[in-house]
């Protein structure tokens, strides 16, 4: 037995599930120059401000000494937070004092609530499909989940209050969370109307249950109206509000939050064992966003990502068969794109990096992973905008061989 092997055998169950996942995905993949990335679903690295962030941290170092590299840091930490809660408060939100939390972007967000939220076996209902690391995060934490169909305008709600009062007839302990991600979801792109908005909050007080909203594309609408936060409708402490500066200013910088009900908070902080979400990468933030045009940084990359939606959706129109469909986002960065019938989405992956081009299987976005086999998530957020349609008709030459072929 190699020590490899020794070691494999002693990682926990949901350490070797990743392992297995991580060897199978690169079974298929390797990387060339001329790769088209449509998986990744990164910003588009011309994005970054980094000359702003050059100036805000010699700023911030200038100006907060050594307190900016110390445990806790100094007082640009505590501006953050005031900043965070003040843009969310312009959005109709109202907060508390003592209801914010920095995390570690909003990854950490979503594994806290986790651990604090959930025991083994408890319920945590997600939509389908959903944000693949929430459902790893509450996955990790042992809980059992159920899964509400996504539709256009956001979860079958008329299903989920079927379930609910069913539960209730019967006895049986209510879900302990609601997930969701209402603007522009990941991976399908859709927004949460607002009469759901409401409903769904509504469904949470009546039914005593935790909605975390994940708004991490909230800022990047390019079409339509904003809409207010499900925490704008929150009345009962019933709804913890996730969102993060990786989309908006660059997630390496690994700066996000949490707003809710203070005892939620108080219970994340003490299981939050990190020193402290970097008070050095706080303090730059913070002199950023106090320097910069924030709105105005927004509103060109609202610009951006529109355009390169765009260019997606015409290369799409332009070379898929007539028998795939397709999401049209309103912001964010993903389409969601379901196949013809009797194409599966893994098969088709191993093709498509054949051909160059990636895509991230619809399986680990579903809660029951084999719902996900004829649908793949497409990013359009960061392959350049002339490699966009090269990438979408190679991915589509791909396709037509398995087509061709037959299941």
């Amino acid at each position: 037995m190699s020590q490899e092997f020794a070691l494999v055998q002693r990682l926990s169950s949901a350490a070797r599930r990743a392992v297995g996942l991580t060897r199978e995905t690169r079974r298929h993949w390797r990387t060339r120059p001329d790769d088209i990335q449509l998986s990744w679903g990164f910003p588009y690295p011309a994005s970054f401000p980094i000359a702003e962030l050059l100036e805000a941290a010699q700023m911030g170092l200038g100006k907060e000494g050594d307190r900016a590299l110390q445990y806790g840091g100094g007082d640009a930490c505590r501006r953050l937070e005031r900043w965070v809660r003040d843009r969310l408060q312009r959005r109709g939100v109202q907060l508390d004092e003592m209801d914010c939390l920095i995390t570690c972007g909003s990854s950490q967000a979503l594994g806290l609530v986790a651990q604090v939220m959930v025991d083994p076996g408890d319920l945590v209902v997600v939509e389908g499909p959903t944000f693949m690391g929430a459902l790893r995060a509450f996955r990790n934490a042992g809980a059992q989940l159920h899964q509400v169909t996504l539709e256009d305008d956001g979860p079958d709600l008329r299903a989920l209050r079927e379930w609910l009062q069913q539960r209730l007839r019967g006895g049986q302990p209510m879900p302990k969370v609601f997930y969701t991600v209402p603007n522009f979801h990941n991976p399908t792109g859709c927004c949460m109307s607002l009469d759901k908005r409401r409903c769904l909050v509504e469904l949470a007080e009546r039914y005593g249950f935790l909605i975390v909203e994940d708004d991490a594309y909230g800022d990047l609408r390019f079409e339509g109206e904003d809409l207010p936060p499900l925490k704008a409708f929150d009345r009962q402490g019933v709804v913890a509000y996730v969102g993060t500066f990786s989309k908006t200013i660059a997630p390496g910088i690994r700066i996000g939050w949490i707003f809710g009900a203070e005892p939620l908070i108080a219970a994340m902080a003490r299981l939050k064992a990190d020193g402290g979400t970097s008070p050095f990468v706080q303090t730059v933030v913070a002199y950023y966003c106090e320097g910069a045009n924030f709105d105005r940084r927004v509103q060109v990359l609202r610009a951006n990502y529109r355009r390169r939606r765009d260019v997606m959706l015409h290369a799409l129109e332009r070379y898929m068969p007539a028998d795939c469909r397709w999401t049209r986002p309103q912001g964010g960065f993903f389409v969601w794109l379901r196949l013809p019938e009797g194409i599966d989405s893994r098969e088709l992956l191993v093709k498509a990096i054949d051909h160059g081009v990636s895509f991230v299987d619809g399986r680990p976005f579903f809660a029951d992973v084999e719902e996900g086999a004829r649908y793949l998530r497409l990013a359009f957020c960061y392959v350049p905008e002339d490699r966009m349609e090269e990438g979408i008709r190679r991915l589509t030459q791909a396709l037509g061989e398995l087509l061709e072929t037959g299941p």
